[in-house]
């Protein structure tokens, strides 16, 4: 039982330490925004990580639902505006 108990704690640490590397990746494309109506395609921060990690093309399906949910255990509303999906409260760094 103390090993299965340590190899659990591990992957969540090994998880852990992934969602912060991917946050490191996405706050050096995007800044938190307080104004009205401050929002950003999830494809284009998707498709950023994806390529940031050295991947080729577009992200597929399972990639982006990972990301999804790695923005949303971070405090970022996932929602729609005029017809695209997008998170709230982020804005491009200029």
């Amino acid at each position: 039982m103390s090993k299965m108990l340590d190899c659990i704690r591990k992957e969540l640490a090994v998880r852990d330490r992934l969602s912060l590397d991917l946050m490191i990746i996405i706050y050096n494309k995007v800044e938190i925004s307080n104004k009205f109506g401050a929002k950003i395609q999830r494809s284009v921060i998707q498709n950023y990580v994806f390529q940031e990690l050295g991947f080729h093309g577009r992200c597929g399906n399972d990639f982006a639902r990972f990301i999804n949910k790695i923005m949303q255990e971070n405090g970022f509303r996932a929602g729609w505006s005029g017809g695209k999906r997008v998170f709230f409260g982020l804005k491009i760094k200029n």
